[in-house]
């Protein structure tokens, strides 16, 4: 991509871009956490005359002001923009949890990282998860939707979850509503984000179809969560004539077999089996 003419900025210029920052996960773990860096450098957020990130969505811009950075200092920029400046500040996320290689299917990600979001974000985390359940809905997303979605709806009911449209809502209200969840069911995506907010001990279920992205496994065994994986079946029956499939089957479909969810959830929402045994043992001996 050819770069085009450099503009000058006659100040401090801070780049807080990071790779795939138009994406929520990458948004909140990988570019806000930066803002983190600055102050504990030294670096008073007042004294940077701009700052350039790729902020196409108004949440984007939100999460910004809300840690202190006004409006009209941030630049919202494509990707191939060329700055030069009086001086350029580029705060670097050290991942402490191994380096992401090639197509994002690594464990990057810094530990203190869901701690400084969710005090950031949450005003009043809560100590222990109370009693809701929450299933993460992808009704308006392109991909990972669920073709057999009214009989997975059904049974979630019948154990008690209530469907939440997380995209619909501030992170503020996002934050709130995980922090509330005991048990959170989702297929991978954007929305498990905000596992970052869920107290320790809250169990969850992230259902993927014939892949593995191990990202969100990280996030809650950072935050001290009870993490459980179902596999679903990818299917291509969202892909037109024109689309071709892809290798990793991550932007497909999935169906799901309610008899083998079922089973799951029976053992997902008993706190008092194995793995919550196993998991009320591990925090109250300090161990993670």
């Amino acid at each position: 991509m050819a770069l085009r003419q450099p503009e000058h900025v006659d100040g401090r210029l801070c780049f807080l871009d990071a790779r795939s920052s138009p994406a929520y996960y990458h948004w909140m773990l990988d570019v806000v956490p930066k803002i983190h860096l600055l102050t504990l450098a030294g670096i008073d957020l007042a004294s940077i005359d701009q700052f350039v990130v790729r902020a196409g969505e108004q949440y984007q811009i939100d999460t910004l002001v809300h840690l202190g950075i006004s409006r009209d200092r941030i630049r919202s920029e494509p990707a191939g923009v060329h700055f030069t400046a009086t001086e350029l500040v580029v705060p670097f996320l050290k991942n402490d949890v191994g380096d992401r290689p090639y197509k994002a299917m690594g464990l990057g990600l810094g530990r203190w990282v869901p701690e400084f979001v969710r005090q950031a974000y949450l005003a009043d985390p809560p100590r222990a998860p109370p009693g809701n359940r929450i299933f993460i809905s992808r009704s308006h997303a392109t991909s990972r939707r669920l073709v057999n979605g009214t009989e997975v709806d059904a049974l979630l009911r019948r154990h008690g979850f209530v469907t939440v449209d997380l995209g619909s809502m501030s992170v503020a209200e996002q934050a709130e509503t995980m922090a509330n969840a005991a048990v959170v069911v989702g297929v991978h995506g954007g929305g498990l984000t905000n596992l970052a907010f869920c107290p320790p001990g809250t169990r969850v279920l992230e259902l993927f179809g014939e892949y593995v992205v191990p990202c969100y496994w990280a996030l809650a065994s950072l935050n001290r969560l009870e993490y459980h994986r179902f596999m679903a079946d990818s299917t291509r029956s969202h892909l037109s004539e024109q689309e071709v499939p892809t290798a990793d089957h991550r932007g497909e479909d999935l169906f799901v077999d309610v008899h083998a969810l079922d089973r799951a959830l029976q053992v997902v929402c008993n706190p008092t089996g194995l793995g919550g045994r196993l998991a009320s043992w591990m925090r109250r001996h300090g161990r993670r």
